[in-house]
């Protein structure tokens, strides 16, 4: 009589024919080869020539009998690696904004990166060698003392204002410090009527830019430059810096001083020696002040009473 037995690999169920138990027969789903254990037989009445028979025939695997030779063990199944599911994050890395943000990442990292090899060689590297630079008067007319020799791409680090072009801008940048020393000039066309509105109306135009500027005006204070009215003034950074400048009105010449970078603070002896070293040199300009200062001797004396004057007591 046939035996019905389940194979141990697939599970499924297997059915053999008559024939001892113990013999060799492969499964008809995994062809693993499996020795018919001894079960009981069917009963008679699940007989193969029944037409029930035949339907469950075809819904199973049969077992096939096979020569009298060793068994062969089964391949053990091979156990895939688990692998963590992916990460969103990992799937947004494909796509633009996940690019995005590790480029915002690698951008942020080498900003750090570099201001603190900044600060770094602001510390461990020697203190500048300070150079006196003087410029012809059909260049501007001055000197001043800079940290190194001039640069002549300066104008890329100065704002052009709408109406305020300035003929020249001159100065350098001490990368070892990030520190801008620069100078600027332009031209009137006409005398202001009013130097102390003028110069208030440059410092407030010099310090409104909201992008780079924390705190707009740190401090504004009336100065004087070989005789010239001016404003010496601090402003903030947004990375921290304190930048110090003058605007200084000689004649229809306006110049403009700026100095500082992300290391700097307020009263820091590189920019008080850059601004405190200007000096204007244009004989033209120098000329005026002379005027000025004879026309102020001259009043002077016209009101300083006489020793020999009657009324006086």
């Amino acid at each position: 009589m046939a035996v019905e037995f389940t194979c141990p690999m697939c599970s499924g169920t297997l059915r053999v024919g008559d024939g001892p138990p113990g013999r060799l027969v492969r499964c008809g789903g995994c062809l693993t080869l499996l020795k018919v254990p001894n079960a009981p037989p069917l009963d008679p009445q699940d007989d193969a020539t029944t037409d029930a028979l035949h339907t469950r025939v075809e819904l199973l695997p049969v077992a096939h009998p096979v020569s009298n030779t060793p068994p062969v063990p089964a391949p053990k199944p091979t156990r895939r690696p688990l692998s963590p599911a992916p990460a969103q994050d990992a799937e947004d890395s494909s796509t633009p904004r996940g690019k995005g943000f590790w480029l915002s990442i690698s951008l942020l990292a080498f900003g750090l990166g570099m201001c603190g090899c900044c600060g770094l060689a602001a510390v461990v590297l020697p203190p500048p060698e300070w150079q006196n630079h003087k410029w012809s008067h059909d260049k501007g007319g001055f000197k001043v003392d800079l940290p190194g020799e001039p640069q002549h791409d300066m104008a890329n680090r100065v704002k052009v204002r709408p109406g305020r072009e300035h003929k020249g801008v001159e100065g350098m940048f001490l990368w070892t410090r990030a520190e801008n020393y620069i100078i600027a000039y332009r031209d009137l066309k006409d005398l202001p009527k009013s130097e102390d509105e003028f110069l208030d109306a440059e410092v407030e135009v010099i310090t409104s830019d909201k992008h780079i500027i924390v705190q707009p005006i740190k401090r504004s204070e009336k100065i004087e430059v070989q005789g010239f009215p001016g404003r010496e003034f601090e402003y903030e950074f947004k990375n921290g810096g304190v930048v110090t400048g003058r605007v200084i009105l000689a004649g229809k010449r306006v110049y403009i001083l700026v100095a500082g970078g992300q290391f700097t603070d307020s009263g820091t002896e590189n920019v008080r020696r850059f601004l405190e070293s200007f000096e204007i040199t244009d004989p033209n300009l120098l000329a005026i002040v002379k005027k000025r200062a004879d026309a102020k001797k001259q009043d002077d004396t016209k009101k300083k009473p006489r020793d020999d004057d009657p009324n006086e007591d």
